[in-house]
């Protein structure tokens, strides 16, 4: 019986630390603050929850996929994205939401040609949008490639610019502040 009672309270101690830990640990859905637009999915997860180095992470996915970490600023439906470099694991990193005050669209007077429609997009300045071009599209900058374009190409121009996610030995600080 003593024997019986010693297992009995070590269970009941057992299932007391399993709750008591399972209720201060956050579950990753509660942690991540999810905001959705059209095509576009704007996630925030926190890491390392409930710890000294709980941190934030801002993910950005179009029709479910994961926008790569290799543009400096993205113009989404007329939100701006900055992508942050994680220094510490505290910090935010990943593509953070801006305010959209400033990140309006200029429409120039120039029109879009069939090339550039075909091929998904054209290189141009936040100020150079060019008539004819599709709402759907984006605008991006990485260093001083500056361009528009269809986001289902996203990955295709990605690719024909060679462009390599940012990580802290590729991105100058100083750069993430010039937006134009």
């Amino acid at each position: 019986m003593k024997y019986a009672m010693c297992s009995l309270k070590q269970i009941v101690i057992s299932v007391i630390v399993v709750i008591i830990f399972s209720s201060a640990c956050k579950t990753a859905d509660a942690d991540n603050a999810v905001q959705k637009n059209g095509s576009w999915t704007y996630e925030i997860e926190t890491t390392l929850p409930g710890t000294k180095s709980e941190g934030q992470w801002g993910h950005l996915y179009y029709k479910g996929k994961e926008v790569p970490p290799v543009f400096e600023l993205m113009l989404v439906n007329n939100t701006l994205y900055i992508y942050r470099i994680r220094e510490l694991a505290w910090k935010f990193g990943g593509y953070e939401k801006q305010a959209t005050a400033e990140s309006k669209i200029v429409e120039s007077s120039e029109k879009i040609a069939t090339a550039e429609m075909e091929k998904g997009w054209y290189r141009a300045a936040r100020d150079q949008w060019k008539t004819g071009t599709p709402s759907t599209w984006i605008w991006t900058k990485r260093d001083e490639l500056k361009a528009f374009l269809d986001p289902a190409k996203m990955d295709l121009f990605v690719s024909h610019n060679k462009l390599k996610p940012l990580v802290p030995g590729n991105m100058l600080k100083s750069k993430i502040n010039k937006n134009k």
